[in-house]
């Protein structure tokens, strides 16, 4: 172990039995989801500091919902499921709570990344296809889709100078990782950077224009970094290899799966400088997934609890990454 992480699962919400850790904020407030109990519905659920749960309001929707960002002021983002049609973005702000429209003529909407500023990221999906688009708070939303030969596009995250990350794909189904500068312009990332790669997607995205995301050649996914959009790392722990996040301090998070097909989560900050990220034992494995990473270096993501399914956790280590 290079940092030494430990995982800690956090307390669910009475009588759920799974959920995800999503994403995690600089001051340490974490987003996610769990399932209600004896019924088919999620919940979306914020852990303050202190680890404490509060469900978010998604009586509205007939298949609950799900958060999947969070800004430092503790705004978050998801989307609720089943309102009206199939999905509809949502907003949490205290005790509020926001729908996020899709695009006119659009049914279904999802937000998937807030920035401390309040832009609102996602897509919203139609007739026409699955289209990128931004919200500023709780207002309309606008199309960034890039047009061209890209048919369908998807906006994962922004970071605070407001540059988003995300992917688009053509009518062949071929799909490349896209970034949207806060200038207006935009850089296809295309295949990351490998040769005969045939598909690749952004994640994450940190405030010096670093992204995260995954390469595909034939069977073989390879998590990714492109940093400042130029430079590009391939973390290649195995022949599946996925990279969710990027922190301001250069830190990748992800996860990769072996040959006994279990996932491992791992953290790194080079492609070999890495670790894979402990269970919690006796009653946890350390079959995992990290999704997000915060500037200190907290990491959240989901553990396997034997005989049960996952649980939402957390992998904190001594001090705080420097920058």
């Amino acid at each position: 172990m290079i940092w030494n992480y430990s995982a800690t699962p956090l307390t669910m919400p009475g009588g759920s039995l799974t959920g995800e850790a999503i994403a995690v904020s600089d001051p340490g407030m974490i987003v996610g989801w769990v399932d209600e109990s004896f019924t088919s519905r999620t919940l979306p659920v914020l852990w303050d500091t202190t680890g404490s749960p509060t469900v978010l309001n998604s009586s509205s929707a007939t298949y609950g919902g799900k958060a999947y960002d969070i800004n430092s002021a503790g705004v978050a983002v998801g989307a609720l499921y089943g309102y009206g049609s199939t999905a509809l973005g949502a907003l949490w702000q205290g005790p509020a709570t926001f729908k996020l429209h899709p695009l006119p003529g659009d049914a279904d909407s999802e937000a998937l990344g807030i920035n401390d500023r309040g832009v609102i990221v996602g897509a919203s999906s139609g007739l026409s296809g699955r289209r990128a688009v931004v919200w500023m708070g709780p207002g309309p939303s606008k199309s960034v889709h890039p047009g061209g030969v890209w048919t369908e596009s998807q906006a994962e995250d922004v970071n605070d100078q407001g540059d988003i990350a995300g992917w688009v794909r053509n009518a062949s189904g071929v799909t490349h990782a896209f970034l949207w500068h806060r200038n207006g312009t935009t850089a296809d990332l295309g295949p990351g950077g490998r040769i005969r790669a045939w598909n690749a997607q952004a994640f994450g995205i940190n405030n010096a224009t670093d992204v995260a995301g995954r390469t595909t050649v034939r069977l073989s996914t390879t998590g990714t970094a492109w940093y400042a959009s130029t430079q590009v790392s391939h973390f290649a722990l195995s022949d599946a290899t996925l990279a969710y996040a990027i922190s301001d301090n250069y830190r990748v998070v992800g996860s990769f799966t072996p040959l006994n097909g279990y996932s491992v989560a791992f953290a790194a900050t080079t492609p070999f400088t890495y670790d894979a990220l402990p269970g919690a034992p006796p009653n946890y494995s350390n079959q995992a997934e990290a999704y997000d990473v915060n500037f200190c270096g907290t990491i959240v993501g989901w553990l396997q609890r034997f005989n049960v399914g996952r649980r939402p956790v957390k992998w904190v280590k001594a001090g705080c990454d420097e920058s």
